[in-house]
């Protein structure tokens, strides 16, 4: 990826085949913020809100505000763990 120390800007727009968790962690190390772009893919957009990422780039904002409002709803750790159990059985 390259040193994102030498990058003169606050935060970092990644697309989304090419973000990792471990880029953001190194990112945030260099005081930069993440955001992953084009992700229109409701199960995606529900992924991504649950990762280390500052923010998401969509064509469908109106999917991601009702994700985040659903994953701000929800208690407990049954949805998680449906979130992490569909990751499992989609091919």
């Amino acid at each position: 990826m390259g040193d994102v120390t030498r990058i003169a800007g606050d935060f970092l727009v990644v697309e989304q085949t090419f973000f990792t968790e471990e880029l953001a962690q190194y990112a945030r190390k260099q005081n930069k913020q993440v955001f992953v772009w084009t992700v229109n893919d409701e199960d995606a957009i529900r992924e991504y809100l649950h990762m280390p990422v500052d923010g998401i780039v969509t064509d469908k904002p109106d999917v991601a505000v009702r994700e985040r409002a659903r994953i701000e709803n929800e208690r407990g750790s049954a949805a998680r763990l449906r979130d992490n159990l569909h990751d499992f059985t989609v091919f």
